[in-house]
C-alpha cells in the first residue's frame, strides 16, 4: 500500500506489479483464530475480521492493473479497443467482488455492525475512484486511447468523493478514523473539469466550485509534501487557473432569468453507502465539449505538471529543500 500510494502521489509507476501478489491475505476470523480459510471463495460466505483488510487488498490491485495496463498499451501502441475492453474488464471483476461484500455484509440491511457498514462504505468509494481512474488515469495518453463517449460523470463523481471524505469521522467510525488519505486526486479531476467549461458555471458546476474551495483550503494543511512540494504545486496552479474563472463569474443565472447570491446556488451531493452519488435536488446540465482533444487539455497539462520533467529536476528540488546540516 506504501508503494502505490507514494507512487502515485509522485506521478510514478509503484515499484512493484500486480504479478508480485500471488497470495491473498489469510481469511483469519480473530474472534476465533482455529477458523482459517485460505481459499480465495470464501469472502462470499461469511464477514470476518479481514474482510476489510481484504478489500482493501483486492482495491490496490485493481489499482495497479489499471496503471500497468494503461503503460502497457501506451508503450506498445496497443489499438483502444483492447485497451478498453481489458479495462473494463479489470474494473468489472473489482465490482464484482465489491458486490459479493456487500451480501456479507448484510446489504445494506438495519442489523448491519459498524466494521460491515465501514467495509461497505470503503468498497463504494474504492469502486468510484477506479472509474475515475479509468476515465482520468494519472499518466497521459496518446489521442488513439482515449476512453469511449460515456454517460460516466465525471465531475459529479469527483465531487462525492470530495464531499463523503469525511464519513470516518463519524461517530461508529472514528476508531478507524485514521485509515484515510489526502483525496487530491479527485479535488484535481472537480478542477480541471471546472476549467475546461465552455459555458458560464451552473448547476452542478457551481456546486463543484464551492466543494473545490473547501477540500483546497483543508488539503492544502494535510497534504504530505506540504504546500510548496513537487505534487501541490500543479494542484494550486490548476486552482488558480478555476479561480480566475470565477472571478470572472459573479452572479449565475438561474433558469427564471433572476440573479442570486452565491451562497444560494451551493448544494451538496453525498454519497450513499452501497450505490452511487446521489442528489436531492436537480442538476442544472453541466454542459461540455465532446470527447475530442478539448477536453483533455487541461488535464494531460495537469499530468505533465505533476511529473517529474528528469532526475536532475527532482535531485535539485531535494538539494534546495533539504537541511545541510542532516546531509552527512
Amino acid at each position: 500500500m506504501l508503494d502505490l500510494q507514494s507512487s502515485f502521489d509522485r506521478g510514478s509507476q509503484p515499484l512493484l506489479c500486480a504479478q508480485d501478489f500471488p497470495i491473498p491475505p489469510a481469511d483469519i476470523n480473530g474472534s476465533d483464530p482455529a477458523l482459517i480459510d485460505l481459499t480465495p471463495s470464501s469472502v462470499e460466505r461469511r464477514f470476518t475480521s479481514m474482510t476489510t483488510s481484504l478489500l482493501t487488498y483486492q482495491a490496490m490491485l485493481c489499482q495497479r492493473k489499471l496503471i500497468e495496463s494503461t503503460s502497457i498499451a501506451v508503450s506498445s501502441n496497443q489499438d483502444q479497443s483492447t485497451w478498453w475492453e481489458k479495462q473494463t474488464r479489470i474494473l468489472q471483476a473489482f465490482e464484482q467482488y465489491v458486490a459479493n461484500i456487500s451480501i456479507v455484509c448484510g446489504g445494506g440491511t438495519t442489523t448491519v455492525l459498524s466494521l460491515q457498514s465501514f467495509t461497505m462504505a470503503i468498497g463504494n468509494e474504492s469502486m468510484l475512484s477506479m472509474r475515475l481512474l479509468l476515465y482520468r488515469p494519472l499518466q497521459k495518453l496518446p489521442a488513439r486511447l482515449r476512453p469511449p463517449q460515456s454517460n460516466f460523470d465525471i465531475l459529479q463523481v469527483a465531487v462525492g468523493l470530495l464531499e463523503n471524505a469525511s464519513f470516518k469521522a463519524r461517530p461508529e467510525f472514528v476508531r478507524w478514523s485514521w485509515y484515510s488519505w489526502v483525496k487530491w486526486y479527485a479535488l484535481a479531476i472537480v478542477l480541471a473539469e471546472l476549467c475546461r467549461a465552455t459555458q458560464p458555471w451552473q448547476g452542478a458546476a457551481l456546486q463543484a466550485w464551492s466543494t473545490a474551495v473547501s477540500s483546497y483550503d483543508k488539503y492544502a494543511q494535510l497534504v504530505a509534501d506540504t504546500e510548496k512540494g513537487l505534487l501541490w504545486q500543479p494542484i494550486a496552479r490548476l486552482m488558480e487557473k478555476a479561480r480566475k474563472i470565477w472571478t470572472s463569474q459573479t452572479h449565475v443565472i438561474l433558469s427564471n432569468d433572476q440573479v442570486a447570491p452565491m451562497h444560494e446556488q451551493f448544494q451538496c451531493t453525498h454519497l450513499d453507502v452501497g450505490s452511487g452519488p446521489k442528489t436531492s435536488v436537480t442538476q442544472v446540465p453541466f454542459t461540455s465539449d465532446s470527447f475530442d482533444e478539448m477536453e483533455w487539455m487541461q488535464w494531460d497539462a495537469f499530468v505533465d505538471d505533476i511529473m517529474v520533467p528528469n532526475v536532475l529536476d527532482e535531485a535539485s528540488y531535494w538539494i534546495k529543500n533539504t537541511d545541510a546540516s542532516m546531509v552527512p
